[in-house]
């Protein structure tokens, strides 16, 4: 028999069917009345006393999660403070007071060449922090790194720089002194030093030797040749070349050249020509006492080495393979 079916035959059955009617009603009324003799009524009065003790206990705790609020907004505020008072504190004494000599200074200088012409350059030192510094090693007759606790200053003239470092000390008598050191010239130099100015107007440096006083304005360390318009590249020569274990050569792409000795460099352009023989040569050009130098050196190049002619004088590069 399916469900059909059956739901077809109770249907037919008006009988049957009024028997389950008032099974049901009966079951119904029978509920109700269980319902409502176990329900307890509850008197308003204690519904509503009940309901201000909830809202009582909610207000306390929205009074103290306002009250933690407020003493977390009052440490916020005064870590703010500090920290603003801190800021300014320091940004006015960087701005007028800082005496630090650190950054890069130029001052124009004249220069007398070998024809007896006075010439005007540009002169920069650039006081820095590197800590490793290039030393003359007289055992070895040649310049080693070794670690220093000073730090560094470049002396700069065009495009030709020597390294060494610096150091800051104060007198009996309360005068600032800066000690200078630059490897190549094996010299101790001595100045009486004064910084003046701010970020505003512009800081000055005076370096003091009795009656010389040099005067220098902090400038940017920008400087650079541009290479030749009619530059030729050739592959074979670009890349960094060793010489003699300690001399570097770098010729790049756009035609830019470097010499760092370790204690020296000279920075300019490139380019190829010939030399007065007729001989292939690389002619260097870099800014120097306020004018362009050229030097023209004669190379052979063969795979990873190449000869530099120096004055007659030839020198054996190895390219260093990365």
């Amino acid at each position: 028999m399916s469900l059909n079916d059956n739901t077809e035959n109770q249907l037919e059955n008006g009988e049957t069917q009024e028997v389950n009617e008032n099974i049901v009603s009966s079951e119904i009324e029978n509920n109700i009345e269980d319902n409502q003799n176990d329900s307890e009524i509850i008197p308003a009065d204690e519904t509503n006393a009940e309901l201000d003790d909830t809202e009582e206990s909610n207000a306390d705790i929205d009074e103290g999660n306002s009250k933690a609020k407020k003493h977390k907004n009052r440490t916020l505020v005064v870590a703010a403070s500090i920290f603003a008072v801190t800021a300014l504190s320091f940004g006015a004494w960087y701005t007028f007071f800082n005496n630090d000599v650190s950054g890069v200074w130029a001052t124009d200088v004249e220069f007398t060449d070998n024809s007896g012409n006075t010439k005007t350059a540009v002169m920069k030192f650039e006081f820095g922090n590197k800590e490793k510094m290039s030393f003359f090693d007289n055992e070895k007759s040649y310049f080693s790194d070794k670690e220093s606790n000073s730090p560094s200053a470049n002396m700069i003239n065009g495009g030709r720089s020597w390294s060494g470092w610096y150091n800051k000390t104060t007198s009996d008598a309360n005068e600032n002194i800066l000690q200078l050191y630059f490897s190549a010239y094996q010299s101790a130099y001595s100045y009486n030093y004064e910084v003046s100015g701010n970020i505003f107007s512009g800081r000055t440096l005076k370096l003091i030797n009795g009656d010389e006083v040099m005067k220098f304005t902090q400038a940017d360390n920008s400087y650079a040749l541009d290479p030749d318009d009619d530059f030729k590249l050739n592959n074979g020569v670009v890349g960094e070349w060793n010489a003699d274990g300690n001399i570097v050569y770098t010729f790049t792409k756009d035609g830019r050249f470097s010499e760092d000795t370790g204690n020296s460099k000279t920075e300019g352009t490139y380019n190829f020509g010939e030399s007065d023989d007729g001989y292939d040569a690389i002619i260097v050009k870099y800014m120097y006492n306020g004018e362009v130098n050229t030097i023209t050196i004669p190379y052979l190049l063969k795979g990873d080495t190449m000869t530099l002619t120096f004055n007659g004088y030839d020198v054996d590069l190895t390219k260093v393979v990365k």
